[in-house]
């Protein structure tokens, strides 16, 4: 175990401040992944998985790091996944609630949100580009 790891999933929800409509969401596509552990970075949280495979990464308005679209299907349900830049090969979703004001603690004021994710890290976006990751169209 190292300094980055976390205990339990309610752990992550509450250090990342998850809101509550979307730990469920959340939560039901992390319990049918073979998590091998939950890992802390700045900005998101890891679903490391046994196998191997990419790490779920989980940020306050989507999640990256799906293998494909029948993945995102298998494990997520009816929803409409995007192609992850970040991840190169890998899928993502838009969780049901997200920043409006564009990035929670790292925005001072509100401004304007294209409400279209990231195609590098899933974040939506500001007309801008993502405040995130730094990418701009």
């Amino acid at each position: 175990m190292t300094d980055r790891t976390i205990d339990t999933l309610g752990d992550a929800f509450r250090e990342y401040r998850t809101p509550f409509e979307n730990q469920r969401f959340i939560a039901d596509f992390v319990a049918k992944v073979d998590a091998a552990a939950l890992l802390r970075y700045s900005d998101h949280f890891r679903v490391e998985r046994r196998s191997g495979e990419p790490a779920l990464q989980v940020h306050h308005s989507s999640t990256i790091g799906f293998r494909s679209e029948d993945e995102v299907q298998e494990l997520v349900g009816d929803v409409k996944p995007f192609p992850s830049e970040w991840l190169p090969g890998c899928w993502g979703v838009r969780h049901p609630v997200s920043a409006q004001s564009g990035g929670g603690e790292r925005s001072g004021s509100p401004r304007q949100v294209a409400n279209e994710p990231c195609p590098r890290c899933g974040e939506v976006m500001s007309l801008a580009g993502c405040d995130w990751c730094g990418w701009a169209p």
